[in-house]
């Protein structure tokens, strides 16, 4: 129903949104350090981090874009 269709597409906005914002945070607090060096450990967990987040947000779109039965 096109009800239903804009509350998807709603959501999948606000996904959007958001993942433009965790985009922006993670630039502007790269910009903070480009004048310190991060450690090869801290490198890491920062990718593990952005790795898990992405994982959820992949998760949740393919929940949302799930067809009603």
């Amino acid at each position: 129903t096109q009800i239903h269709s804009a509350k998807i597409d709603d959501m999948l906005n606000r996904f959007d949104y958001a993942e433009r914002r965790i985009d922006a945070v993670e630039a502007q607090a790269e910009s903070l350090d480009l004048g310190r060096a991060k450690s090869l450990n801290q490198a890491f967990v920062d990718l593990e981090a952005e790795e898990r987040i992405n994982s959820e947000l992949e998760a949740l779109k393919a929940r949302v874009q799930q067809p009603k039965g």
